[in-house]
């Protein structure tokens, strides 16, 4: 009896059907299996930890800022920073948010002093709440500390 049902067996798997299946089905169990460790993996224990919202540091945003201004430096004849105003900013650079705020604000970029050859930029750190600055003028580019308003108390740098 042994042997009619390994015959049958023999016959059932030669079937042209069964072969032609056999490889499918393996596919199958094989992608069950990857799914069912997948799940057992990563299933229960703890939750992942909420996701923290990053914000670029001030003296990115600064940096970020005085390349849009030096660009309007740039393009206007003769060069000069005058003109250059949170409306002008916004249309060289919308990514950051441009004010003319006497105190620096976090995440936010205070356009402080604007002179023909001199420009002043000023943000606070949104995680650390620290103020930076940052001048541009005919000797060069200065960075600093503090919630300055005037290109020469810019100091300290970075």
């Amino acid at each position: 009896m042994a042997n009619s049902v390994r015959e049958r067996a023999r016959e059932t798997v030669a079937s042209p059907g069964i072969k032609r299946a056999l490889p499918w089905v393996s596919m199958g169990l094989v992608a069950a299996g990857i799914v069912i460790i997948g799940v057992s993996l990563f299933a229960g224990g703890e939750a992942p930890p909420p996701a923290v919202e990053q914000h670029p540091s001030a003296q990115a945003e600064l940096k970020k800022a005085l390349t849009a201004a030096q660009q309007y430096f740039q393009k206007k004849q003769p060069h000069s920073y005058i003109g250059f105003d949170v409306g002008t900013a916004e249309g060289l650079d919308p990514s950051l948010t441009w004010n003319k705020s006497k105190e620096a604000v976090a995440g936010e970029v205070s356009i402080r002093t604007v002179k023909k050859t001199a420009i002043l930029l000023v943000s606070k750190d949104q995680t650390s709440g620290k103020s930076f600055c940052i001048v541009h003028s005919i000797k060069g580019i200065k960075q600093g500390k503090g919630d300055v308003s005037l290109p020469g108390d810019c100091s300290g740098g970075w």
